[in-house]
């Protein structure tokens, strides 16, 4: 295998695949795993999926936190215009399924921006308080971004998004996918929401698709204890996440980062093995 390439939105993105907290004990807390070249003195961090393949494979990383599924296929197809037919054959894809529905870019919007645009098309005092409490660096410029967009948006989703030209955008990306997944070794595909079973077609033989969704799988997390919460935020005076969402390096708990991990190194790894296409 030559090199990973990894998609997707925050639950797959670098600047999310870990979090990290201060530890003052003598003995230290072997649970949590060095970051390479990054290890700061008394820190103890909690790493995600990515990071695991990362350490375990030559990765390049492609996702980007708040990214939606336009972004991340033009970053597909760019890279196979890049390298060519023949040029990824060795490589395998993580190809995190991010929202394709609710997620679009404007012209003045950047990437990571792409999360909000659903939410351009509520009211001004609902938007202002759900950037208040998770984006506070990035008030100002949001709240610009939503009254350039607020009017655009508030009559996308009324109107296009019930058409069924835009609900055929799911079954569109999935072929995309599809298509592509035949030029390289190995492509997982790691669905966010669960109604992707439907738009699958013929899958190529190297194509497989996780069967359980990130959404579940974050919901279904646990918060931390008392002794993570006490390093990782307590003594930093921050608040603790009340959602596991939002607790976790790439969303998702320990267990759950470890499981995925696991399964998407075995399908790279593991030739024989028949996972079954979904």
């Amino acid at each position: 295998m030559s090199k990973v390439y990894i998609f997707g939105d925050s639950f797959a993105s670098e600047d999310t695949n870990f979090v990290k907290g201060t530890d003052y004990s003598e003995a230290g807390y072997t649970t949590a795993l060095k970051r390479t070249g990054n290890w700061e003195p008394n820190t103890v961090y909690l790493e995600g999926w990515s990071h695991y393949i990362s350490q375990e494979y030559d990765t390049v990383n492609l996702a980007t936190t708040g990214s939606g599924m336009d972004s991340c296929l033009r970053k597909l197809i760019n890279l196979y215009d890049k390298q060519g037919p023949d040029g990824l054959k060795n490589d395998c894809v993580a190809f995190v399924f991010a929202d394709g529905i609710g997620r679009h870019i404007m012209e003045g919007m950047e990437e990571r921006d792409a999360w909000a645009f659903k939410y351009f098309a509520g009211s001004k005092s609902d938007f202002k308080k759900l950037i208040h409490g998770r984006f506070p660096e990035e008030k100002t410029r949001l709240m610009n971004l939503w009254r350039e967009y607020h009017t655009f948006a508030e009559t996308f989703v009324v109107s296009y998004v019930e058409t069924q030209e835009f609900n055929n955008r799911m079954h569109y990306f999935m072929c995309t996918l599809d298509y592509y997944s035949k030029y390289f070794k190995k492509f997982i595909v790691i669905p966010f929401l669960p109604h992707w079973k439907k738009y699958c077609g013929n899958l190529n033989f190297n194509f497989h698709i996780y069967e359980r969704n990130l959404a579940d799988m974050a919901k279904q997390g646990k918060l931390p204890d008392k002794y993570w919460q006490d390093i990782l935020w307590t003594q930093k005076k921050t608040p603790v996440p009340t959602d596991p969402m939002f607790a976790w390096p790439n969303h998702l708990d320990r267990n759950t980062n470890h499981t995925l991990y696991d399964h998407i190194h075995s399908f790279f790894q593991n030739r024989e093995y028949n996972y079954g296409n979904h």
